[in-house]
């Protein structure tokens, strides 16, 4: 998909807990209870689109929460932890 929200809402439509993002199918309320969390989210995430600050993933497209331990993660690069999330980048391919 073209736009960041269709991409979260990828799966789990037609069965639970399968979707790309664990809190969109969960069957819990999405509304954001944290309201400061919620503004200073939305608030860095607008700096990072216009490019006004370096992005502290390193660019990943994979995360986990700390607690699990994904087989995918030990074929990609881990980048950093922020909070309770382990984010990571693809491995570089020798040539």
């Amino acid at each position: 998909p073209r736009r960041v929200c269709n991409v979260i809402r990828q799966g789990g439509a037609k069965r639970r807990h399968r979707c790309q993002f664990s809190w969109w199918c969960d069957g819990r309320s999405d509304r954001p209870r944290d309201t400061k969390a919620w503004n200073e989210a939305q608030f860095v995430a607008g700096l990072l689109r216009i490019g006004a600050t370096t992005d502290p993933t390193g660019g990943a497209l994979w995360y986990h929460a700390v607690y699990v331990k994904p087989v995918w993660s030990t074929r990609l690069n881990r980048q950093s932890k922020i909070g309770r999330h382990i984010f990571y980048t693809e491995k570089s391919r020798k040539s």
